[in-house]
């Protein structure tokens, strides 16, 4: 009877299946541009709009095949017949996971296969991002359709999901990321674990809803459930960030590889002179004023070829009765260690403590103490590429092109790959034939997530520009334009080891004294 079902759904949305099908594949074909230097910014207005078509389609070609036999009232067909109730939610559940799920799979497949990956890689990718979106988006949506009789009913409900969740998020704006204090995992390496958060809470609530609807069918109830579920599903953004990483530390590839890792307040090292350093940190969206603080660091013990990267820090100021004031957050040091050639390396912590802190205790003597969560990558591979009119595939990195800016003053590379792309990685001009290089520029992006969690499609891009001209003349590379020819990239790959956590104590210091210059 199920296949029946099937067969019958079929026959009624079938125009629908495929204008969805056709929306997700033209979605690709506006992607692809032939390069990885594609993606030009007159279609993005195109793009967008098919992204958006895309959900809504999916959203309406479940809620259409639901309520062709719909649950709530008492003059469906389906009543009288000898229809069980379990086959028709396993044909309605096999629906969404043939006619749904399954297009938007093959066109991300279909999308990595134009860039020329193999089958194997592409497969893996789109399964990776379309099993995340049946758990997150379907199944919700299966769900809902459910509790509702007709289109009418849909709109209006999903209507008043929305504007909730909107006034929610909206209200708890301040505490989500408006002032300096974020301590949430969004926007940082973490924020699949919210995302399984999602993903688990769906699945449970449309196990309750959908077990309600089919087999007792008790629409009140279920409309309870799910309306009651959008707070808990909201309060997922608020995944305080210690129990989180603790996950993380949990699932690192290689736990206890960064166990000689040390980091020191090093007073000796003086004020710095640096840019002020962590603005772009979308987790640190301040709407107060900070001043800069520069604290100086000794990190030692890392390991040949690596790389420390900060995932989170959180400084409290101890005051002199013992109370503690909690004086910045963010993301923004990294210490990279190419080579073995030392054993120490020295940096700055950059931190922008909010002015209504600073001021009432820049001259007092305080004590610091800042804790990380870090995470230790290790070099996996390294690839040279032509740095002019360059054109590789490397296992890391995927289809890779470079070419000479329309300034002549940089190379540009831009790489593109199903999946997840690198964390971390650093480049740098080298002449093959004299072994002269220009200074490396590093970057560093935090993504532990196992799966791919894109809205768009299942690709990632990676990109960097590396100079050797400076039309203002102040500086001289080693690798300027008249060797280009004879250069190569040189691309240096990290991925994650170990992710831990280190405190920073600082003793008596007044904070005036270390304001950036």
């Amino acid at each position: 009877m199920v296949w029946h079902i099937l067969k019958k759904d079929w026959k009624l949305t079938w125009p629908t299946v495929l204008a969805v099908a056709a929306i997700h594949f033209l979605l690709r074909l506006t992607l692809y541009e032939g390069s990885p230097f594609g993606r030009s910014l007159l279609l993005a207005s195109l793009r967008d709009l098919l992204v958006i078509g895309g959900y809504l389609g999916s959203a309406f070609l479940i809620v259409s095949v639901v309520q062709q036999d719909a649950i709530p009232g008492v003059r469906q067909d389906w009543l009288v017949r000898p229809i069980l109730r379990r086959d028709l939610l396993l044909a309605k559940i096999l629906f969404v996971v043939l006619l749904v799920a399954a297009p938007m799979i093959a066109a991300d497949a279909f999308g990595s296969l134009l860039y020329g990956f193999s089958p194997g890689q592409s497969m893996a990718a789109a399964f990776s991002r379309g099993i995340g979106l049946l758990f997150f988006f379907d199944l919700a949506m299966l769900a809902f359709a459910s509790v509702t009789r007709n289109l009418t009913e849909s709109i209006v409900g999903a209507s008043l999901v929305f504007v909730g969740g909107a006034v929610f998020i909206t209200l708890t704006q301040d505490a989500r990321g408006g002032g300096p204090l974020q301590l949430w995992v969004e926007f940082s390496g973490l924020a699949w674990i919210e995302q399984v958060e999602h993903m688990l809470l769906t699945v449970l609530v449309a196990i309750a809803v959908l077990g309600l609807q089919y087999f007792r069918r008790k629409t009140v109830p279920s409309r309870w459930i799910f309306g009651v579920a959008v707070l808990p599903w909201v309060m997922t953004f608020f995944t305080p960030w210690q129990p989180a990483f603790a996950v993380q530390k949990r699932l690192s590839p290689n736990p206890g590889s960064a166990g000689s890792v040390a980091v020191a307040f090093a007073p000796e090292l003086g004020r710095s002179a640096i840019p002020d350093i962590g603005e772009g940190d979308p987790r640190v969206r301040t709407n107060e004023a900070t001043t800069l603080v520069s604290l100086p660091l000794r990190v030692s013990g890392l390991p040949n070829d690596s790389v420390l990267k900060t995932d989170h820090y959180n400084m409290r100021v101890i005051l002199g009765d013992g109370n503690s004031l909690n004086a910045g957050v963010g993301d923004n040091l990294t210490a990279f260690h190419e080579g073995a050639a030392t054993t120490e390396m020295e940096t700055y912590q950059a931190v922008h403590v909010p002015a209504r802190i600073y001021d009432r205790i820049k001259d007092r003597p305080v004590q610091l103490e800042i804790d990380y969560s870090f995470t230790l990558m290790k070099l996996t591979g390294a690839y040279g590429i032509a740095a002019f009119e360059g054109d590789q595939r490397a296992p890391e990195l995927g289809w890779c092109k470079t070419r000479v800016n329309e300034e002549r003053t940089a190379v540009q590379l831009r790489c593109v790959r199903p999946g997840n792309g690198p964390n971390c990685a650093t480049t740098f001009l080298e002449n093959a034939s004299t072994g002269q290089r220009n200074s490396a520029h590093s970057a560093c992006r935090s993504n532990y997530s196992p799966f791919v969690k894109s809205w768009v499609d299942a690709m990632s891009w990676y990109g960097t520009n590396s100079p050797f001209r400076d039309p203002t003349g102040l500086a001289h590379y080693p690798v300027d334009a008249s060797q280009l020819r004879a250069t190569r990239l040189v691309v240096r790959v990290y991925r994650p080891e170990d992710h831990f956590t280190r405190r920073v104590a600082v003793p008596s210091v007044r904070l005036s004294e270390w304001v950036a210059r």
